[in-house]
């Protein structure tokens, strides 16, 4: 390994063990990474078990990001010499219908299958859709987004939200009271 890094100009240097001020820069951007990839899983509301596909995401919008350690560029736009398109990014864990093969149908089944958008596979021009029903994860390039429903949130934590708003908010500000019981003049 160590030719390769010198043929390449690379300086490979190491840290001691459990000595996390030693390379600070990279468990900032570690647990940057993480918190992004935590708040997609937090909206989306979906398991835990898809933690990888949280983390990619989160990796993949941090680097359509400008930064001013590389003036402004994102380190997307410094790899791929082409600035990031952010007219394909779709809310993360919403609902998505994707298209199902001609081969793997019939005449009469549906031809488009609900599911959760899941992010982008690298190098392909489709989107990595989950299967509600089947839990398959694929890549589909035909997708219809509806980027305001998130299948995996549940009722309760709707009800919730609501139940909060009503017992809470509304008593203390007597909105309620106003709104309901003056005539409109």
């Amino acid at each position: 390994m160590t030719n390769f890094f010198v043929n390449k100009g690379i300086v490979h240097q190491t840290s001691c063990v459990n000595t996390l001020q030693q390379n600070s820069i990279v468990e900032r951007k570690h647990g940057y990474i993480l918190n992004v990839a935590r708040t997609l899983m937090i909206q989306s509301h979906l398991p835990k078990l898809y933690w990888l596909y949280f983390v990619i995401h989160a990796a993949n919008i941090i680097n359509m990001l400008p930064t001013p350690v590389l003036n402004d560029f994102s380190p997307h736009e410094m790899f791929y010499k082409i600035a990031a398109n952010f007219n394909q990014l779709k809310v993360f864990g919403s609902l998505c219908y994707s298209s199902t093969l001609p081969t793997n149908r019939k005449r009469c089944d549906p031809r488009a299958s609900k599911c959760v958008f899941i992010g982008f596979k690298t190098g392909i021009k489709g989107y990595v859709s989950l299967n509600i029903q089947s839990k398959e994860i694929f890549v589909s390039r035909d997708v219809v987004f509806y980027e305001h429903i998130f299948p995996y949130q549940k009722v309760k934590d709707t009800l919730t939200v609501l139940t909060f708003f009503i017992q809470i908010l509304l008593p203390k500000t007597n909105l309620f009271w106003v709104n309901h019981h003056k005539p409109f003049l």
